[in-house]
């Protein structure tokens, strides 16, 4: 996802995982190509952690991945 518009990137997302404002993180990992370890520990990716789960807001990884 090089150089890809974040409405671009946000239209993936709505693709992939349907337009839910939250996402399971490991299936963003898939998405993204990295492993979910990696994405903790980046200070600057998006991720909530609600109760014992962590989750991804989708317009938060669109601008993340922009």
């Amino acid at each position: 996802m090089d150089n890809a518009t974040y409405e671009g990137n946000l239209e993936k997302i709505y693709e992939k995982f349907g337009r839910g404002a939250l996402i399971p993180l490991l299936p963003v990992a898939e998405f993204v190509g990295l492993n979910y370890r990696t994405l903790l520990t980046d200070k600057k990716f998006p991720v909530k952690k609600v109760g014992r789960k962590y989750y991804v807001n989708s317009v938060a990884l669109a601008r993340y991945l922009s």
